[in-house]
């Protein structure tokens, strides 16, 4: 694939608004920053070499693990480059994918002060009106407290970022347990009739809605065009359900190879 290419499909990728998330929500930066940080990193990385598609994830994450590195070596790099209103206006007006990206799981671990955690739950999922008036706060009480959250994230960034780099392990291992079931589950040898077998793929496409998403994911990247095929009929899907079962040895060993990086 050309390096055009390469940046188009990294451009479109969930995966990139992930680490972009990542990085903001570590470094404090607005998300578009980000974005465009990793992106520099990738082309990077990419420019003049034969890379497959099913690594476009892989070296997505990777950037931005670099372009962590780089930015944890300056630590004026959030004064130099950041103005205060701009951060706030990121964390007071977050977006719907900021605030899923963060579990509540994950920010007790990064906020374990119940208080807080209270408090930046309620910016994240509602913004600074809805948070001001739940805990009767002045525009410059909120502020005050704010920037309180915000330094606290500066001087905790290595110990945040520790806590999304496991979290985000722990999600691609997942992942990999749903991609190893299923694959064993449609090899079975126990589901050779295809009803049993159209029953048990349809079965798990009810209870995890991510693979919805993968077969998007696959039809942008390998043309799939039925999903509903593949879906309800799996043996009688012909190519759309190998093209699936590509996608999911692809991104089975674009997991591996991240699991394998980030030990």
């Amino acid at each position: 694939m050309t390096t055009e290419e390469l940046i188009t499909m990294a451009t479109n990728s969930r995966n990139l608004n992930t680490q972009s998330h990542l990085l903001s929500v570590t470094y404090h930066i607005p998300a578009t920053e980000a974005n465009s940080l990793i992106l520099t990193r990738f082309y990077e990385r990419v420019h003049d070499r034969d890379i497959q598609p099913d690594k476009v994830d892989w070296i997505v994450t990777f950037s931005r693990k670099d372009v962590q590195r780089s930015l944890g070596k300056e630590a004026s790099y959030h004064n130099q480059h950041v103005a205060d209103d701009i951060e706030m206006d990121s964390l007071v007006n977050p977006s719907t994918e900021v605030a899923d990206e963060l579990s509540d799981d994950v920010l007790a671990k990064i906020f374990p002060n119940d208080r807080s955690f209270q408090f930046v739950t309620e910016v994240l999922k509602h913004g600074k009106e809805e948070t001001m008036a739940k805990f009767n706060l002045s525009n410059n009480a909120f502020r005050s407290r704010l920037n309180h959250k915000v330094k606290y994230c500066h001087d905790h960034s290595d110990l945040i970022s520790s806590i999304l780099d496991t979290e985000e392990r722990k999600n691609m291992e997942s992942e990999k347990q749903l991609i190893q079931v299923l694959l064993d589950d449609i090899d079975s040898p126990l589901l050779e009739d295809d009803a049993d077998l159209n029953s048990a793929v349809r079965t798990f496409f009810d209870y995890y809605p991510v693979l919805h998403d993968w077969l998007e994911d696959a039809k942008e990247q390998l043309g799939l065009k039925y999903e509903a095929k593949v879906v309800n009929n799996f043996t009688n899907s012909d190519k759309d359900g190998r093209l699936f079962l590509q996608y999911l040895y692809q991104k089975l060993d674009s997991i591996n190879s991240q699991l394998k990086g980030s030990n």
